[in-house]
């Protein structure tokens, strides 16, 4: 791990060779391990390690010169440097980020799990041996599960090792580790008469003894037989239910919502005025909280050292808050909110969504169609017009009985959908990207293949 004395003795000896100078340095080295199971038994492993660093450089006149590598070593840098004054003499001239100092980026936060730290993992890493058996044993039990799953042609264990750093020379420096295990379990399935079917389910922890490959087996089990045997129903306008991960996966293919920076570069929904006006139904509430205690090895700072915190985006349907940058939050008069991401463009992004749970779901969860996972987002979502048309494994409930639907899309707008919700359920379901409970909408169009 680069600690902290390493970084000050990297920043060092470049201000030997380049006196004078200001920059910053940040990035990242990531070691993968991985494990598949082929469809015919055999098994796949592979290991990387990368290092991403971005180096950023101030000229004389203020401007900033910007150059991504994927080396720490000192020959490498000098180069970077004489590149990224080279780009800074052509670089912008207006909106220029600056060094932040220690009192602007503020103190790192304390995060009340044993898993992440400051310095050293306290979770030991399993052996590519024990991830091998652990994944062989989940893959088995979920081909024995149940008589019509056919085979797991997807899956795969992961364990993931990263190690974070900034420095700059007005004398912030910060590093941190982090590490996570997550597997993915996808199975095929069908019955006489019907077509084949699949699903799959993901789970992440700190370490391979907290993560449960008998548990996702199962969860990945009973999706799967859920859907074997799937009706039509007839295109039209019905009540949606979106599952919890499914609404974050809307929520977050339409990011530019709360992007400081897409407002100012009018690639958003939203603009300076949407502050403080009411975007969504009242029943809605979400955080972004970096911090939450689900969220697995999360970062404690963004790409320009500034410690991360909650943010509130949205407080009883009504916009409060944007993710910002320094430069955004110049733009905005407010302050940098920690969500940066560094580059040829300073972009800001979410750390994990918490949208709040409500009172439940009533009487709409009885009769309804039920999203339970939207697919092809990267096709079917349209951010800056705030369309959507995605198709979804999901079910038609109807008086509380549940039939499985194929070929089926929901469409509709996102500003609309938001502030057509009319429940929210009371317990919070964890994804990849945050926790978030059922999401009731009052109406949606679907549209079914007959």
């Amino acid at each position: 791990m680069m600690t902290q004395n390493d970084i000050q003795t990297l920043i060092a000896s470049l201000l030997k060779e380049k006196p004078g100078i200001q920059f910053d340095i940040s990035g990242s080295s990531v070691e993968d391990q991985t494990v598949k199971i082929k469809e015919s038994g055999t098994l796949d492993q592979s290991a990387s390690q990368r290092t991403n660093v971005t180096l950023r450089v101030w000229n004389s006149a203020g401007r900033v010169g910007v150059v991504q590598l994927t080396s720490l070593a000192s020959k490498d840098l000098l180069a970077a440097v004489d590149l990224a004054l080279e780009a800074a003499h052509v670089g912008p001239s207006e909106d220029l980020p600056l060094l932040p100092s220690l009192s602007q980026a503020g103190e790192l936060p304390v995060k009340n799990n044993a898993q992440v730290v400051v310095g050293k993992h306290t979770a030991e890493s399993a052996s590519i041996e024990q991830l091998a058996e652990a994944l062989s044993a989940g893959v088995e039990l979920l081909k024995t599960s149940h008589p019509s799953i056919q085979g797991v042609p997807y899956n795969a264990l992961s364990q993931r090792r990263v190690d974070r750093f900034y420095a700059n020379t007005a004398g912030l420096v910060r590093s941190q580790q982090g590490g996570s295990v997550s597997t993915y379990l996808y199975a095929k399935g069908q019955v006489d008469g019907y077509k084949p079917r699949a699903a799959g389910h993901w789970d992440e922890q700190n370490s391979l003894a907290e993560l449960s490959l008998t548990e996702v087996a199962k969860v990945t089990s009973k999706i799967l037989v859920s859907h074997l045997q799937p009706g039509k129903i007839p295109s039209g306008k019905y009540p949606v239910v979106f599952s919890g991960k499914a609404f974050l996966d809307l929520l977050d293919a339409f990011s530019n919502l709360f992007s400081a920076q897409n407002i100012l570069d009018k690639q958003s929904l939203h603009s300076k005025d949407s502050l403080g006006q009411l975007i969504a139904s009242e029943l809605l509430n979400v955080t972004d909280d970096p911090l939450h205690k689900e969220n697995i090895s999360p970062a404690l700072f963004d790409g320009e050292g500034t410690a991360v915190r909650s943010t509130v985006l949205v407080e009883h349907g009504r916009l409060k808050g944007l993710w910002h940058h320094s430069v955004s939050a110049k733009a905005f008069a407010t302050q940098s909110t920690g969500h940066a991401r560094v580059g040829a463009k300073m972009v800001v992004g979410p750390w994990f969504y918490n949208v709040a749970p409500g009172a439940g779901l009533g009487a709409i969860a009885e009769n309804c169609i039920w999203v339970e996972e939207v697919q092809a987002l990267h096709a079917g979502v349209n951010s800056l017009q705030g369309s959507f048309s995605l198709p979804f494994l999901g079910f038609r409930v109807e008086n509380g009985q549940r039939m499985s639907l194929d070929g089926v899309t929901v469409a509709g707008d996102i500003l609309a959908t938001l502030k057509s919700i009319v429940a929210l359920g009371e317990k919070q379901e964890r994804a990849s990207g945050g926790v978030c409970p059922a999401v009731a909408v009052a109406s949606l169009s679907i549209t079914c293949e007959l």
